[in-house]
C-alpha cells in the first residue's frame, strides 16, 4: 500500500493508486510501503518528514519517504532529507516502479525485527534500525546552514532541534561499535559555542591589532645588506641598494627574499613572526587555534555488530541465543509446562522437580562493552549452562535478561548443587571476559503439592 500526502485534494494520475491524505488530515501510515509527499511547500512537506520519522513504531518511521518536487524548485534544500525525490516531470510509470524495486527490500526487513510491533524509545536505538533497514551509509554535507559548517541531513528529522545531539548520538554509537566512520576532514570550531565560522587573521605580537603591514625582507648579495623592500623600493619603480647604491634586477642573481615583516600600524612594533588568532562570527569570542574545538568530519557505516542489534535490539539477543542453543521453547510454553509437571507432582505425590531462574543485570551495557563479541559470548554462557543440565530439563527466557528452567525430577538438594555449578562457570565467564562487575541474581524455587502453579511462577520471578 502506498500514501500520498499533500496540501492538494488531488492525487497525481501517475500515483492514483496510492491512497490520499491532505495535511490537514489524520491518518494511519503503518501498513504503507512508501510514502509520497508532496513538496511544493517544502517547509509544510519538512514538517511531515519529522512527524514520522519521529513516532515509536518501527512499521512507521522506517517506511521509505520520497519527496515530489517541481523542477523549477531550488532542489538543494530537499536534497538527502526524504529517502529519495521525484520530479513532476519524471512521474511516468518506470521511475515510479524503479522507486518502488529501490524500497522493496526495505518492508522485507522491517518485518525481519524482533518484535517489530513494539515501540522504539531510544532515538541511537532507531537511526540504527533505519541504516539497517534502508542499508544506508551516512555522509556529511557541508553547508551555511549549519552552525558546525556540515551536517548529516538524512538523519535530522529524527530530532527536535539542530543541535548537538545528532553529533553526541553518532559519537555514541561509533564508541560502541555500532557505527564504523571514517574521517573526510579536519574541522576547527569555537572554544566557545562550537561555530564552525571563524575569522583567522594575523595580529600582532605585542598589542594583538589585526592593523598591520607586510613588508618582504630583501638580502643584497653584492654587499650583504638587508632591509625591509620599501628601502630599496624607488619611485620609478626599479630597487636600489641603500648601502652600495647598486640596482638590483633579478631575484636569485641579485638578491633573494629570506622572510616578511610586519609593521603594526597602532603600535608601530616591528616583528617578524605574526601570532594567529580567531574571531568567531557567532558568539564573537577571540582564541588562538591551539585552543579550538578540534573535530573529525566523518563517514558513518553500519558494523557486523549494528546490523546484529538493529534486528534482536540490544538487550534481546540473549533470547535468541537461547533459543538458538536450547532450541528452547518460548516463554508462554514454559509456563504451560510448569502447570503440567506441577498437576502431575500434585497428583502422584512422588515426584521432585525444581525450577531455576537465572537474571544478568545491566545487560545492555554488557552488550556495549563486548562490541562484536558480544553475539559469542552468550552462546558461551548458554553452553555452560546446558552443559549443567540433562535433555529431559527444559529451559526458556522469560525476557531480554533472564534465563529459567525447569530441572524435572530433580530433587531440591541436588538442584542446589547444579545451580552452584551453573553459577559458578558463568561467573567465571563473565570475570575472564569483561572488566567491570555483572551483577547475577539467581532463585531456586521447588515444585511442592502445596503451591499452585500460578504461585510458584510468581515466587520464582
Amino acid at each position: 500500500m502506498e500514501f500520498y500526502l499533500s496540501k492538494q485534494s488531488v492525487t497525481p494520475k501517475e500515483l492514483n493508486t496510492a491512497k490520499l491524505y491532505s495535511f490537514e488530515d489524520e491518518c494511519d501510515v503503518t501498513n504503507a510501503d512508501i510514502i509520497y509527499i508532496d513538496a511544493s511547500n517544502l517547509a509544510l512537506a519538512n514538517k511531515y518528514l519529522r512527524s514520522i520519522r519521529q513516532q515509536s513504531s518501527p512499521a512507521v518511521y522506517l517506511t521509505p519517504i520520497i519527496f515530489i518536487c517541481s523542477p523549477l524548485q531550488n532542489l538543494a534544500p530537499a536534497m538527502n532529507l526524504a529517502d529519495g525525490l521525484l520530479l513532476t516531470d519524471k512521474l511516468d510509470p518506470y521511475n515510479i516502479q524503479q522507486i518502488r524495486n529501490q524500497f522493496m527490500a526495505c518492508k522485507t526487513r522491517i518485518k525481519e525485527l524482533v518484535k517489530p510491533e513494539a515501540e522504539d524509545i531510544q532515538i541511537a536505538f532507531k537511526i540504527l534500525r533505519y541504516l539497517y533497514i534502508h542499508q544506508q551509509n551516512i555522509e556529511p554535507v557541508r553547508t551555511i546552514t549549519s552552525q558546525y559548517g556540515y551536517r548529516y541531513p538524512i538523519l535530522e528529522p529524527f530530532f527536535d532541534s539542530q543541535d548537538h545531539s545528532l553529533l553526541n548520538t553518532l559519537e555514541f554509537l561509533e564508541s560502541h561499535n555500532l557505527l564504523l566512520s571514517k574521517a573526510i576532514e579536519n574541522s576547527y570550531q569555537c572554544n566557545s559555542c562550537e561555530s564552525a565560522f571563524l575569522n583567522f587573521q594575523e595580529t600582532c605580537s605585542h598589542c594583538q591589532s589585526s592593523n598591520l603591514k607586510m613588508n618582504e625582507l630583501i638580502h643584497h648579495f653584492y654587499c650583504a645588506y638587508v632591509d625591509n623592500k620599501d628601502a630599496f623600493l624607488q619611485e620609478n619603480g626599479e630597487m636600489v641598494c641603500p648601502k652600495c647604491e647598486k640596482t638590483l634586477k633579478h631575484i636569485g642573481a641579485d638578491y633573494d627574499k629570506p622572510s616578511i615583516v610586519y609593521h603594526c600600524n597602532d603600535c608601530h612594533h616591528d616583528f617578524q613572526d605574526a601570532q594567529i588568532t580567531t574571531t568567531c562570527y557567532n558568539c564573537h569570542s577571540k582564541s588562538v587555534p591551539d585552543d579550538l574545538v578540534h573535530r573529525k568530519v566523518k563517514s558513518f557505516e553500519l558494523s557486523a555488530l549494528s546490523k546484529q542489534a538493529a534486528v534482536y535490539g540490544l538487550e534481546n539477543m540473549l533470547q535468541a541465543v537461547v533459543k538458538e542453543v536450547f532450541n528452547a521453547i518460548d516463554f508462554n510454553t514454559f509456563d504451560r509446562f510448569v502447570h503440567i509437571e506441577s498437576a502431575r507432582i500434585h497428583r502422584y505425590q512422588v515426584s521432585n522437580s525444581c525450577l531455576f531462574k537465572i537474571e544478568i543485570s545491566d545487560l545492555e551495557s554488557l552488550y556495549l562493552e563486548l562490541g562484536e563479541k558480544a553475539k559469542g559470548f552468550f552462546i558461551e554462557l548458554t553452553q555452560l549452562i546446558k552443559i549443567r543440565l540433562r535433555s529431559s530439563d527444559l529451559v526458556s527466557a522469560s525476557n531480554e535478561s533472564t534465563i529459567v528452567g525447569l530441572l524435572i525430577e530433580t530433587p531440591e538438594q541436588n538442584s542446589k548443587i547444579v545451580m552452584g555449578r551453573m553459577l559458578n562457570d558463568v561467573e567465571q565467564l563473565l570475570k575472564s571476559s569483561v572488566n567491570f562487575h555483572v551483577p547475577i541474581s539467581s532463585k531456586l524455587q521447588p515444585i511442592t503439592k502445596s503451591i499452585d502453579a500460578n504461585e510458584l511462577m510468581e515466587l520464582l520471578l
